[in-house]
């Protein structure tokens, strides 16, 4: 006779869970910022690849200060109940910035289907104002479908930007060397948006390398601004 009960892992799954509530055979701690939760280590090393080898350790107890208290009792409730996302994410405030930092730490603990899914919802979120921390967090993750979605947003953003407001936020969004190099031939097509004489141009090509980011020798490898427009801002170039 061979039998199969149809919801059987739904209620190991439904049982671990209280157990966690009851504080029932716990025999692990996680702690952070004075926060510490007590679970089971079998239900963490099956959830997370990182708790498999580090409790293979004996280790008794893990610190993740990096991450907010309400944001790790979020990542417990995923590990034991496999919460549908689009649910958990919905529990806490929704701020890009709190999505962000869940799916970093998701990603630090290897729970794909979690990271996953603040992904997409990342993805829905963006605008200008925060396009480009969200690229951070999705290449921290490795997420080049958002780092794509986020990088056009904030391009196609800025696209539309009077010169005084372009300065501000490009000089205040902490752009690194590397990205201002990957900029530099948005940055001509923005100025030629702007429909100004190419006098005019050079003057604002100046304005916009005054910013710290820039420097001659990130602009003079970019063979786009070898221009007679432009080439006369790299004398005045730091």
């Amino acid at each position: 006779m061979e039998y199969q009960r149809d919801n059987h892992p739904e209620i190991l799954t439904d049982k671990f869970e209280q157990f966690r509530r009851d504080g029932k055979f716990c025999d692990f701690e996680l702690t952070c910022w004075g926060l510490t939760l007590k679970v089971h280590h079998l239900v963490l090393a099956a959830a997370s690849p990182v708790f498999e080898v580090t409790l293979d350790t004996g280790c008794k107890n893990f610190r993740l200060d990096f991450v907010e208290p309400d944001l790790l009792t979020l990542l417990v409730d995923f590990m034991y109940t496999g919460t549908a996302l689009c649910s958990l994410v919905s529990k806490i405030s929704v701020t890009s910035t709190k999505v962000q930092a869940l799916m970093c730490a998701a990603n630090f603990l290897e729970l794909d289907d979690l990271v996953n899914a603040c992904a997409d919802h990342l993805t829905s979120q963006l605008q200008q104002s925060n396009a480009l921390s969200i690229y951070r967090s999705a290449k921290e993750c490795k997420r080049l479908a958002l780092m794509e979605d986020a990088q056009r947003c904030y391009y196609r953003e800025f696209l539309g930007l009077p010169l005084e407001r372009f300065l501000e936020l490009l000089s205040s969004t902490g752009i690194a060397s590397r990205q201002a190099k990957e900029m530099i031939p948005r940055l001509r097509l923005l100025v030629r948006s702007w429909s100004i004489t190419p006098g005019k141009q050079i003057v604002v090509y100046q304005s916009l390398f005054t910013v710290q980011q820039f420097s001659k020798a990130t602009v003079a490898t970019c063979p786009i601004l070898f221009k007679k427009e432009a080439i006369i801002c790299l004398e005045a170039l730091p």
